[in-house]
């Protein structure tokens, strides 16, 4: 399989826009020289999508990508980029002819390419350049070549010779599916995008990068460049202000309309009269009106007067002040807020304060306060280090106004008037959540604890939570060593339940289990023995019968084999022996049974 991914350098977008001009008569931008241009980050996407299909698809598939762009020298710089990500070969159509392209003579020369190259089963391209924001070259390159072409795609699978894309539209995203060959252009929502290696870079510089001209793919010279465009460039300014602007910030997620947009030479924003919101094109389900904004230039923060955050059109919280993160560096303070409505929590408020500790640790407080159940803190500590990987969780309602720690409200008041047995006054209970999450691995040995434990097992019906622990049926609890060297491997652990369900019986518990299993071989012979003892516990007051049995389990298998392997077949003589006992205990009972399974 073959994959042609098209790719354009951009002026870096990190660069301070004072070191830009606008020479207005050539109608261009123009760098202070040593200043190299970077790949458009739409088309980064396109290549980390493009190396992830080569990734699913495995090696056997014999995937091969191949970047091309058009442009000067300068291009060479972002060649060499994707190649250290990991693309097989590029092509620079580089001459200059090609100079001044518009958006349809860029497809045209890039369909020449393509046809150059032979038999292509997938074009991938960004949704857009990062400077021009024009988006028509994707499209007009698959109308060139003739073939299907899928638009705005967050991700990208390939198989039984089709192509299957998940669309980002205004209201949410679809799922399309197109024969190959087909044309897919790439969304930022495509996520993260790998890193270069060092060895990798410089494996790269040492590739060799083939250069073609227009004769090479087979143009005529009225078919490129300012020759070929179809569009003409009447101005380029730089505007000082905007009035009744609409804007979109995507590195601080932020969109929306001002009165008037101004931009300093610092490269500082200021909005007034302005209303934003982070959520998606076509949704408004909650925005910030505000006299002021203020987005100054490579900032974890914003700033915003006299701010009204409306839910639905109706007006919730007004701050005459209020700073607000419009990036991802780690910063302490407080984040968005959650806002809600049900019918049975009443408003549900959720404000969280984040504390950067130190690079490798962090922890996050939540301040919680439904109105029909009362207020409460939930708490989150993360710490990582070269040997572990560590989650805290914890979460606490004090006195819920709903709930008495075993019946809601609702369900005490309908017993009662039954003329249940309940207590006869309804006492709100301390209603809380604990977990830890752990990994860690220290030379040969590593560690796992997975722990959660709720007060009640309405807990996640009623409250849900913001930390990392998902509902379930039942909660695991499980704690466990492992150790490898050789052909030894030994696993200790230990593994409860808390039911969520309505069913009360107390679960099984391992306390402990031990497996240790060694291999090896003794010249052509192979042997191998595994062994395994568990203890099952359970708290059996007002249980009997088989429902109150515990027990520990004893399980042996030693083996051993003798392959015979020769070009033209092989024969592995192999023989084992398992044996498994149970001895089980009644409560109460001293006598122990015993039951042997070989």
């Amino acid at each position: 399989m073959r994959i042609a991914v098209c790719i354009k350098q951009i002026p870096d977008p990190e660069i301070a826009p004072s070191l830009f001009r606008v020479d207005e008569d050539a109608r261009r931008v123009v760098t202070i020289p040593g200043m190299s241009p970077v790949i458009s980050p739409f088309d980064e996407q396109a290549v980390e999508a493009a190396l992830r299909i080569r990734d699913a698809l495995g090696a056997d598939a014999e995937v091969r990508i191949t970047a091309l762009t058009v442009g000067d020298e300068s291009a060479r710089g972002i060649v060499k980029h994707v190649l250290a990500l990991g693309v097989d070969d590029a092509v620079t159509m580089s001459d200059p002819a090609f100079a001044d392209s518009d958006g349809y003579a860029t497809a045209h020369a890039l369909a020449k390419a393509i046809a150059k190259l032979g038999t292509v089963d997938l074009v991938l391209a960004g949704r857009q350049a990062a400077d021009g924001d024009a988006g028509v070259v994707g499209p007009g390159l698959a109308e060139l070549l003739g073939i299907p072409a899928i638009t705005f795609a967050r991700r990208i699978d390939v198989a039984d010779g089709a192509v299957r894309a998940v669309r980002v539209l205004e209201d949410g995203s679809e799922t399309v599916e197109a024969p190959l060959p087909a044309l897919v252009t790439v969304s930022h929502e495509m996520g993260n995008v790998r890193n270069a290696s060092l060895r990798e870079t410089m494996r790269a510089a040492r590739k060799p990068v083939e250069t073609w001209t227009p004769a090479d793919i087979g143009a005529a010279a009225g078919e490129v460049g300012a020759a070929g465009a179809r569009r003409r460039l009447e101005r380029l300014y730089v505007p000082v202000s905007l009035a009744e602007a609409e804007f979109l910030l995507p590195n601080a997620e932020l969109r929306g309309a001002a009165a008037s947009v101004a931009r300093d030479e610092a490269g500082n924003l200021r909005l007034t009269r302005h209303v934003f919101t982070r959520c998606e094109p076509g949704n408004d389900s909650w925005r910030v009106t505000a006299r002021t904004l203020n987005l100054p230039k490579d900032a974890v923060f914003g700033t915003a007067r006299h701010a009204v955050l409306r839910v639905r059109g109706a007006p919730v919280f007004y701050a005459p002040y209020i700073k607000f993160p419009v990036s991802d560096d780690r910063q302490s303070g407080f984040l968005f807020p959650n806002l809600g409505y049900s019918g049975e929590n009443g408003f549900d408020l959720a404000i969280p304060h984040y504390f950067n500790l130190a690079p490798n640790y962090d922890a996050t407080l939540t301040a919680r306060w439904a109105s029909r159940r009362g207020a409460g803190l939930e708490a989150e500590f993360r710490h990582l280090s070269p040997w572990d990987r560590t989650t805290f969780s914890a979460a606490l309602l004090a006195g819920d106004n709903l709930h008495n720690g075993d019946l809601s409200r609702k369900d005490w008041e309908r017993q009662q008037a039954a003329g249940a047995s309940v207590p006869p006054t309804f006492d709100p209970a301390n209603r809380w959540l604990a977990g830890i999450d752990h990994w860690g691995r220290l030379g040969r040995l590593s560690s796992r604890v997975d722990f959660a434990a709720v007060s009640d097992r309405d807990y996640f019906r009623d409250l849900g939570t913001e930390l990392g622990i998902a509902r379930r049926i039942a909660l695991e609890r499980r704690a466990e060593l492992r150790y490898r060297t050789g052909g030894l491997s030994m696993r200790l652990w230990a593994q409860g339940f808390q039911r969520l369900d309505e069913i009360q019986r107390k679960e099984y518990q391992r306390l402990p289990e031990l497996e240790v299993s060694y291999g090896g071989g003794f010249g052509p012979l192979e042997y191998a023995l595994a062994a395994e003892g568990a203890s099952f516990r359970r708290n059996s007051e007002g249980l009997s019968g088989i429902a109150a049995l515990t027990g520990e389990r004893l399980h042996l298998e030693p083996r051993v084999a003798l392959p015979l392997r020769r070009p033209y077949g092989f024969l592995i003589a192999s023989a084992g022996y398992r044996y498994t006992e149970y001895r089980l205990a009644a409560a109460g009972e001293r006598k122990t049974r015993r039951r042997r399974i070989e």
